[in-house]
């Protein structure tokens, strides 16, 4: 059964994607693959069926898990899928690029994948060779689509230089729009869809963690550059009045469903990779359509008060980052 590739014309739902990180238990504390089989099930249920996973999440266990759940369920889907990282060179040798997309195919058990993306850049690796080995396997239908992953403009740039990249993925939410300076525009310039990860910046725009969350509530959380001692209480306190806000203006929109609402609306429209563990959140990701009627830009400019005034206390403090992890290249 083919589950990685069908026509673009027939996805219900395009603008969305299921991130798959937590099938793997390296970074969160991993689903069972009983609970991502019932995560899946309610992603295909409402019209999702791009599916985001990396060979880095668990090691594998992520691509495996949402391959088998899928074909277990005689499911379609679009699968996204990127290498494992190596800490000390993240983009790897360019030769070993096919090799890692061919140990891929072979974990998911797939003869193909819809969108292969390089992980992260590596600004001691020059990425074109390997953007062009990506492009002969497109040509010769090991994939449908070249992609990168949290490259800024200047790395997305010499990428280009070794042939077409359809998608760019990056970080993009109400607390982190550093990508809308350079990157957006010239994706838009250069005709390169955009893919937008992290949208409730992991939970903090859903309101899940308090004024001062414990080690152990964070997990690997902790190194978002929101959450340095000097920045949270800040940004959990413009959270904190923002939710106010939304639920007296908008009873029964969830601070989640404004913020996936608020990225989808972007003026690129970028497919919104959401996660989520469990089908309830994700439904209340996405579920503000019907709740918001006429009164759209009324959300949107809530949205986007908040959104200024907490960027503006990440540029004081970050005023050099360029990624939500705040890795340098």
């Amino acid at each position: 059964m083919q589950i990685s590739r069908y026509g673009e014309e027939s996805l219900p739902n395009g603008r969305f994607a299921l991130g798959c990180w937590n099938f793997g238990d390296d970074y969160w504390p991993g689903l069972s693959e009983k609970e991502a089989g019932r995560l899946l099930l309610e992603a295909s249920r409402m019209g999702i069926n791009r599916f985001d996973t990396a060979a880095a999440y668990g090691r594998g266990k992520s691509e495996q898990i949402t391959a088998h759940r899928l074909r277990k369920m005689f499911k379609e889907g679009l699968i996204a899928t990127r290498p494992l990282i190596d800490s000390k060179a993240p983009l790897k040798a360019n030769k070993s690029v096919r090799k890692d997309l061919e140990l891929s195919l072979r974990r998911m058990n797939l003869p193909s994948l819809h969108t292969w993306y390089i992980h992260w850049p590596d600004s001691r690796v020059d990425p074109a060779p390997a953007i062009e080995e990506l492009n002969r396997c497109k040509e010769e239908g090991l994939i449908s689509r070249v992609g990168v992953s949290n490259f800024p403009p200047g790395e997305l740039k010499k990428a280009l230089k070794g042939g077409p990249v359809d998608i760019v993925q990056t970080g993009w939410n109400l607390l982190w729009r550093q990508p809308e300076e350079e990157l957006i525009p010239f994706c838009r310039e250069v005709g390169i869809q955009t893919a937008a990860y992290s949208p409730l910046s992991q939970g903090i725009l859903a309101g899940r963690f308090g004024p001062e969350p414990s080690a152990h509530e964070l997990g690997g959380r902790r190194h978002l550059l929101f959450f340095h001692p000097d920045l949270w209480p800040e940004i959990h306190a413009l959270r904190e009045e923002w939710q106010a806000a939304l639920q007296a203006q908008f009873p029964g929109v969830t601070p989640a469903a404004a913020a996936v609402r608020w990225l989808s609306l972007r003026e690129t429209r970028p497919m919104v990779v959401i996660g989520a563990s469990s089908p309830q959140q994700l439904k209340e990701s996405i579920d503000a359509d019907h709740k918001i009627e006429e009164r759209e830009s009324q959300l949107l400019s809530l949205c986007d008060s908040f959104s200024d005034a907490v960027i503006k206390k990440v540029r004081n403090r970050f005023p050099d980052a360029d990624n939500i992890f705040n890795h340098s290249w």
